[in-house]
């Protein structure tokens, strides 16, 4: 779209410093599902079959003048159609004036649009990661429900990292990385979780030591539970 409002880089540097100083810390929905640059606004692209992925195959013996056995590598298609989403806002010269003694008006309501649009880009990410029937047949049980404080976490999320680990037959490729989303909500079950905070403070089967008083963070629970990374 054509405009004729004169560019002002000094807006654009305060947005790049945006998600560092007031968004950034609270956002993570382009770390779990990131952007990915494409040619074409619309198109159908191939990618590999998710139930594949983990399909654990053993070489044998191959007789004299045999095949070997094969591996079938199969692909899908995945149609995408990007959009645009975004809000814009209005600052008249007279309110900027009316405040340029104080802050800048145009920066202000700048970072705040930016703001909102993290924020709802956050919101649609969650909605996905967390939607239960985008992982029918890829969930299984847990020993008791979390939000009781003497569910067995730990061993939940050990058993299910093991069980990963035995379908690809105990190996990760390079480059890919085991990673943990949770809720706000799951999250305070996991600060008050009796065999948690025995891992972290000291007590039975502690891996880390700390002071209790110390709240738990994403950083803390992944290195307790032995995954790359929480979100």
């Amino acid at each position: 779209m054509k405009t004729s409002a004169p560019p002002r880089p000094d807006l654009a540097d305060g947005l790049r410093e945006t998600p560092v100083s007031a968004a950034g810390p609270n956002f993570m929905g382009l770390q779990i599902l990131p952007v990915r640059t494409v040619s074409r606004k619309a198109d159908t692209v191939p990618i590999p079959v998710l139930a594949d992925l983990p399909t654990r195959e053993t070489p044998v013996d191959r007789a004299p003048g045999a095949a070997y056995p094969r591996i079938d590598y199969r692909t899908t298609e995945l149609e995408y159609a990007c959009r645009e989403r975004g809000l814009e806002t209005l600052v008249d010269d007279s309110q900027a004036a009316d405040v340029a003694g104080e802050f800048d008006a145009e920066l202000d309501a700048a970072r705040s649009v930016y703001f909102n649009i993290l924020r709802e880009q956050e919101i649609r990410i969650a909605a996905i990661a967390f939607s239960a029937s985008n992982f029918s047949g890829y969930t299984g049980a847990v020993s008791t429900v979390w939000s009781d404080a003497a569910a067995k976490i730990y061993d939940d999320l050990r058993d299910a990292l093991r069980s990963l680990l035995n379908n690809v037959g105990g190996a990760i490729p390079a480059g890919v990385e085991i990673c943990l989303a949770v809720s706000d909500v799951l999250f305070g079950h996991m600060e008050g979780n009796t065999q948690l905070n025995n891992k972290r403070g000291g007590g039975a089967g502690a891996r880390k030591r700390t002071d209790d008083k110390t709240p738990l963070d994403a950083v803390e629970l992944a290195r307790i539970i032995g995954y790359d990374q929480v979100f």
